[in-house]
């Protein structure tokens, strides 16, 4: 959390620890793809780069409040309110699937939709995001969160994944926050 002097607003600043100059050049572009969604339930990113160290940072709007999975620790949400948090990052995720080169997140999961105070969710960490025509550049890659990974995902089957796998993403998210636990167990 920091405040910008030129726009004098409360940002987030995100500075991984990354080991070599390729990994910051693929976090610098996976900060490029998440800079192009502008969407209201998509936390908006106002710039990215190097700092004079060679380490990549992205610095984003910040929402104060917690995130889903806290707040799915913390408190019974009641099927209208979850039926409504879904609603609306299902819109953000339908945006991101038909732009002119879609993107698909494929980490959606709790601990990436962030929940303001006034109740609205903010997807958010598109770390492991892919454009449509970035696929088969991540064949052989399994990338995701184990517990809410599509099938294609876990088979690596890069030729499958759209935003179907994002969408199998948030319906297990919808049935968690029904039912209180995950539709899938096991390894």
């Amino acid at each position: 959390k920091a405040k910008d002097g030129e726009s004098n607003r409360i940002v987030a600043i995100k500075l991984p620890r990354l080991r070599s100059p390729d990994q910051v050049r693929e976090f610098l572009a996976e900060a490029r793809t998440a800079g192009e969604l502008q969407h209201p339930a998509i936390v908006q990113v106002y710039g990215y780069g190097e700092t004079s160290d060679g380490a990549g940072y992205v610095v984003m709007e910040h929402i104060e409040g917690r995130s889903l999975k806290q707040l799915m620790e913390s408190e019974k949400i009641a099927p209208r309110q979850a039926a409504k948090l879904i609603a609306r990052i299902a819109d953000a995720l339908h945006y991101a699937h038909t732009r002119e080169n879609p993107v698909y997140h494929r980490d959606v999961k709790p601990g990436n939709i962030l929940v303001d105070e006034r109740g609205r969710p903010f997807l958010t960490d598109f770390g492991l995001a892919i454009r449509e025509d970035q696929r088969w550049d991540h064949a052989h890659e399994r990338a995701g969160t184990q517990n809410y990974m599509s099938p294609e995902q876990v088979r690596c089957q890069p030729q499958f994944i759209d935003g179907r796998s994002d969408i199998w993403g948030l319906g297990v998210i919808l049935y968690q926050m029904l039912t209180h636990k995950r539709p899938f167990g096991g390894g």
